[in-house]
């Protein structure tokens, strides 16, 4: 960081007072190694709501600038483009974002790094976290839920120009790329300086777009052999505007990835309950919980047993109470009808 760029700024009369070039590395250093914003703060000396005011103008500063999350300008570019009084601010909120992003990163690497081992409690916890458990649970292996009956140009947060505000093609390619990595959606739109919001927002669209695409295609060519999966992008520009292309594109594209990443957990898992007992009663118990989960609240209850006919003269009087001899008598009878004794005649 130069120096004296960061003079430039401290002059400047609503500057921060307490933003130093000191105080922004050490918040950065702080947060990258795993602990909150208000923790990292307060290491430093800086309350917490200081902190969060700064982190918030740089938000809006880039936004205002049309300057993206994950930008890299040098620092004398930077400060030609937002002026002095911005640039501290806009510097804190990249390098926050970045730190931010750093332990997302490196602990979704050593998952994945143990499930190429094939340690199955890394897949295990991986299907856990993602969701993907619940999904399949939810519906039948192969099919999927229906899309919002709304129509997703409704809802979209469109620029002047009607595009998606910040799906741009660098911002496609990276969370294909980080999701089938393995990283949660969550993470992966940290990253690459979007909400988790906003992420789910264009999935829920493009799953919406790419069914309408399937439909389009079906009913121009009277064929039903479409599929959502096979679409190319020629075939989906063939019935999509460019804004609504890239919205089907992007949630294809994930979807792709990200099943690929959970049919190798599910392949290690399933492995290794060939081998190991625990992986055998971890996988009934997640994947079959109606019959084999180790909860029994979340097992299915047995149907009602059906009532047995009464009978009225029968149920008026007790039955008789047999005596020990009695009862053993009764019992051997039974055990010699059903050849686990032999009868008295041989």
């Amino acid at each position: 960081m130069a120096r004296a760029v960061w003079g430039s700024a401290s002059r400047a009369m609503s500057r921060p007072s307490k933003l130093t070039p000191a105080v922004h590395d050490r918040l950065v250093s702080a947060v990258s190694t795993g602990v909150t914003l208000r923790v990292a703060a307060q290491s430093v000396g800086v309350d917490p709501d200081t902190v969060t005011r700064w982190r918030n103008a740089g938000r809006q500063a880039c936004d205002a600038a049309g300057l993206d999350t994950n930008a890299v300008l040098g620092d004398e570019d930077l400060l030609a483009l937002l002026g002095v009084e911005r640039f501290a601010v806009v510097k804190l909120y990249q390098a926050l974002h970045r730190a931010e992003a750093r332990p997302a990163i490196v602990a979704t690497a050593s998952i994945m790094q143990a499930l190429d081992r094939g340690d199955w409690r890394a897949a295990q916890h991986w299907l856990h976290q993602s969701g993907r458990l619940r999904a399949w649970r939810a519906q039948p292996p192969g099919s999927r839920p229906a899309p919002s009956q709304d129509h997703p140009q409704d809802h979209r947060r469109t620029s002047a120009g009607g595009r998606p505000t910040k799906l741009t093609d660098a911002v496609h390619e990276q969370l294909v790329t980080l999701l089938g990595a393995g990283m949660f959606a969550c993470d992966a739109a940290a990253v690459v300086g979007i909400s988790a919001s906003t992420y789910h927002r264009w999935m829920r669209h493009g799953e919406a777009l790419l069914d309408e695409a399937t439909r389009r295609l079906q009913a121009r060519d009277h064929d039903d052999d479409w599929l959502c999966a096979d679409l190319s992008d020629d075939d989906l520009a063939e019935v999509l505007d460019a804004d609504d292309l890239r919205l089907a594109r992007l949630f294809r594209d994930v979807s792709d990835a990200q099943a690929t990443v959970a049919m190798r957990a599910k392949d290690v898992w399933y492995q290794a309950a060939r081998r190991d007992w625990r992986a055998a009663a971890a996988f009934l118990d997640e994947y079959y919980p109606e019959r084999w989960a180790s909860d029994p609240l979340r097992r299915e209850a047995p149907p009602p047993l059906p009532a047995l006919p009464t009978d009225p003269a029968a149920s008026a009087a007790p039955p008789p109470i047999l005596s020990a001899d009695e009862a053993k008598s009764a019992l051997l009878r039974v055990l010699q009808e059903a050849g686990v004794l032999p009868t008295d005649d041989a």
